[in-house]
């Protein structure tokens, strides 16, 4: 894995995943909701001070739902505007995003080091899981800045890319796409 000091590899063509458009709706829209019942209730609450009439635990509980719902909408408002998306390349997948009005690889890694696909289920969240040889193969880029895209596998034999289910078209067409993406890359590497 290369170091996060490192230059990030250049952005591929390939087919394009983008971020879910109901993801960042249901971020928007649930934070929207949160903060707004959080100012409603932090206005009761001051409201209940003025008339010095004790505030309940619920209505104090109540009131740090605004802080949350201000995260929610910190972070639809980062998916809209950072355009994560996941590309199949031809001999690579990456992760992308716009930093800084520049298209910037999150993560990368080469179709030589994959040596198998699964979708699974992490607790309730359903994960395209990519076996990989190593964690440090030649190309191998992750940042690690926002999550670790690779990283140990459970039983501590071996590791894992994990691609989630926050992409367009879902983990299926992924799945699809990177399977015949490795496939060709592995018959054009014997044809050679």
């Amino acid at each position: 894995m290369s170091d996060p000091i490192d230059q990030p590899p250049e952005p591929v063509d390939g087919t394009v995943f983008e971020t879910s458009t109901g993801l960042v709706l249901v971020c928007l829209l649930f934070g929207l909701f949160l903060t707004i019942a959080g100012a409603v209730l932090l206005v009761w609450l001051l409201r209940a001070a003025a008339r010095n009439d004790p505030p309940s635990f619920t209505l104090i509980f109540g009131t740090a739902i605004g802080p949350l719902g201000a995260f929610f909408l910190f972070l639809g408002i980062r998916l809209l505007v950072r355009r994560k998306r996941f590309v199949v390349g031809e001999d690579r997948f990456q992760f992308v995003e716009r930093v800084g009005g520049e298209d910037v690889v999150i993560a990368q890694v080469m179709y030589a080091n994959v040596t198998g696909l699964a979708l699974n289920r992490v607790g309730d969240v359903k994960v395209l899981s990519v076996r990989l040889a190593r964690s440090n193969a030649a190309g191998t880029h992750d940042t690690g800045r926002y999550f670790r895209v690779v990283r140990p596998l459970a039983d501590g034999r071996g590791y894992e890319a994990r691609i989630p289910d926050d992409f367009r078209g879902g983990l299926s067409a992924i799945h699809e796409a990177l399977d015949d993406a490795v496939v060709a890359w592995r018959a054009e590497q014997s044809d050679d």
